[in-house]
């Protein structure tokens, strides 16, 4: 019987990817509409002519930069950082819809930026799946390595803050979502690409953190369960697949984050005020040296390989210490 729920789950996943996908858009040389469903071709590493009138495409061998969580913010910049350097980009969001911050348009945002991307001569493809089911998740895996190319690089950007709640405003079903996105989503994208690159023997996963991965807070009772779980998660990961040439790394954005699809819609007075007053000071992250970093842990040589960091601007007080000592 759990196989049986187990094979229904992975079904019921795989449709709703090919349901979600069938905008997805490949890079410079698919054919035209080759697009528009669940296997989109990617151009050959060697052929960049967007005229090619073949009516097959073989699939890529250029490395796949798998981001999951691709907002307009860390996601983006690290997806278009990696295009810049030959990958292809594939940028996985939910697609917007009912409770989702990222609002109704968020699919078509998604897509404009892919489309900007190959506009400019990169590689990238707009993918929506819901990393909170993990049958989503493997169905997504499953296609692009099929379909796209080997992920050398899989990176989990999805939040988990589900807003300031006290304890008692704070529900099982908001517990659990929090839970869903900020360990569940990370351990399925980690257990789906595992096998992809152990049987490589190389590969690089980033689980984007947050401050409350490290310190509890008032009416943070969710988000802060979470990312403390997905830190432990990498901790876990690295000691397994290390050695296996996987390199996992967790990075802790301990500050305010340039960041206007999540802190931009949940809290749009306190994002405009954060910009007005940290932005010319350089006290805020921005997502482009965030990217910057995300692509030199995954140039790092293994004998010297980065497993966690904290990166904040420099104004700022990091967590470990308090916010009223002299400037």
């Amino acid at each position: 019987m759990a196989d049986d729920c187990e094979t229904s789950s992975e079904s019921r996943g795989a449709a709703r990817v090919e349901r979600l996908c069938r905008h997805c858009t490949a890079g410079p040389g698919a054919v035209a509409g080759e697009t528009a469903g669940l296997r989109p071709r990617a151009a050959s590493a060697n052929n960049n002519n967007n005229n090619n009138n073949s009516s097959e495409t073989a699939p890529t061998t250029r490395p796949v930069c798998l981001v999951v969580g691709a907002g307009a913010g860390i996601g983006q910049a690290v997806a278009r950082r990696f295009a810049e350097e030959g990958f292809h980009a594939c940028c996985v969001r939910r697609g917007g819809g009912p409770g989702s911050i990222s609002g109704d348009d968020a699919k078509q945002r998604l897509e404009d930026f892919c489309a900007e991307l190959r506009s400019e001569g990169h590689h990238a493809s707009a993918l929506f799946a819901d990393a909170t089911k993990p049958e989503e998740i493997s169905a997504l895996v499953k296609m692009v390595e099929q379909d796209l190319g080997p992920i050398d690089v899989a990176v989990y950007n999805v939040g988990a803050q589900v807003g300031n709640r006290l304890l008692e405003n704070t529900s099982y079903r908001i517990f659990e979502l929090a839970w869903r996105m900020g360990t569940l989503g990370a351990f399925a994208l980690a257990k789906e690409v595992a096998p992809f690159m152990v049987g490589r023997g190389t590969g690089t996963v980033i689980l984007t953190s947050a401050t409350a991965a490290v310190r509890g807070n008032m009416g943070q009772h969710a988000h802060t369960a979470a990312m403390a779980g997905r830190r432990a998660l990498g901790q876990s990961l690295n000691h397994e697949l290390g050695r296996l040439g996987i390199h996992v790394c967790m990075v802790n954005i301990d500050g305010p984050v340039e960041s206007p699809d999540t802190l931009g819609r949940m809290m749009p007075e306190l994002y405009k005020k954060l910009l007005a007053e940290k932005g010319p000071q350089e006290k805020i992250l921005l997502p482009k040296s965030v990217a910057d970093t995300y692509y030199m842990l995954h140039c790092q040589r293994r004998d010297a390989w980065t497993l966690e960091m904290d990166l904040r601007p420099w104004g700022e007080a990091a967590w470990f210490n308090s916010d009223d000592r002299p400037l």
